[in-house]
C-alpha cells in the first residue's frame, strides 16, 4: 500500500519486476498444505514508523480436499486523535492440490471502493473487475496476500489491489532476526524490484511468512510485525 501527504491509498506495494526487459516462463507453484504450516492463522501490527495504524488477519480453514485463505487488513489513519482516513482490504483465496481456483477482493480506499474477482477456466485465470471482464492469464499464478512462500520462485503474480498481472523477481538478501510478540526469529530476507520498489518480506526458516515492510509515498515505513506465535513456538 502507498499513500500521499493526504491520506490517499494509491497501491498496495506488492511484487513487481522486470528482469532484462524479458519475461520469464512462469515456474510450478510449491503445493503444500498452509494449515500444517501456519495453524489456523497469522495476525500483524501494522505500523507506520512507531505508530500501530492497523492489523492485518490472515485464516486458514479446510472445506474438503480444498482450503480457503481469508485475508483481512484495516488501518486508521489520525491526526490530533481525529480520525482523517481508513482502509479496509478482504481477499478469500481458494485453493485446490495447490493450485488457485478463485480469489474475491473487496477494497475501501477511503470513499472509494473496488472488487476484484478471479476464477480458474481450464488452464487459465479469468479476472473481473467491478463486475465487468478483465483479462486473462496463464495458470499456476499466485496473488499477492504474501503468506506463500514459493512467491520467491514465481515471475508473475497477480496484484489484488490493482487486479493486473505484474511481472516479479525477489532478492535474496541474506538472514536477520525478525522480532515478533513471543519470540526473536531467524529469518530470510527478500526485496522486490522492478514497477513496486522499496518493498521487503522475511520467510522463516519453514517457510512461514513473518514480516513484510515497505516504503510509503511520504517517505515514511510501513511494518508489518507479527503479533502470534510461528506455530512450532505456540
Amino acid at each position: 500500500m502507498r499513500y500521499n501527504r493526504n491520506g490517499q491509498f494509491f497501491q498496495w506495494i506488492l511484487l513487481a519486476t522486470i528482469l532484462g526487459g524479458m519475461i520469464l516462463p512462469t515456474k510450478p507453484v510449491l503445493a503444500f498444505d498452509p494449515i500444517a504450516l501456519y495453524g489456523d492463522e497469522i495476525r500483524f501490527d501494522v505500523r507506520r514508523d512507531k505508530a500501530t495504524v492497523g492489523k492485518h488477519l490472515t485464516q486458514f480453514t479446510r472445506e474438503g480436499d480444498r482450503v480457503k485463505v481469508s485475508s483481512d487488513m484495516k488501518l486508521k489513519i489520525s491526526v490530533l486523535k481525529i480520525p482523517v482516513y481508513s482502509f479496509s482490504y478482504t481477499a478469500v483465496e481458494t485453493w485446490h492440490e495447490g493450485e488457485l481456483e478463485q480469489v474475491e477482493v473487496a477494497v475501501k480506499d477511503g470513499k472509494k471502493q473496488k472488487t476484484i474477482f478471479a476464477k480458474r477456466q481450464g488452464n487459465q485465470l479469468a479476472i473481473t473487475q467491478n463486475d465487468q471482464p478483465d483479462m486473462e492469464t496463464a495458470l499456476p499464478i499466485l496473488t499477492t496476500n504474501h503468506w506463500h512462500v514459493d512467491i520467491i520462485n514465481q515471475n508473475k503474480v497477480l496484484n489484488t489491489l490493482s487486479g493486473k498481472i505484474n511481472q516479479i523477481q525477489m532478492i535474496a538478501e541474506g538472514e536477520e532476526t525478525v522480532k515478533g510478540k513471543c519470540a526473536k526469529i531467524p529469518a530470510k530476507r527478500y526485496a522486490y524490484t522492478g514497477d513496486l520498489k522499496d518493498t521487503t518480506v522475511w520467510f522463516d526458516s519453514a517457510g512461514r511468512w513473518v514480516k513484510l515492510q515497505f516504503l510509503a509515498r511520504d517517505g515514511s515505513t510501513i511494518t508489518y510485525r507479527l503479533n502470534n506465535c510461528p506455530k512450532d513456538n505456540s
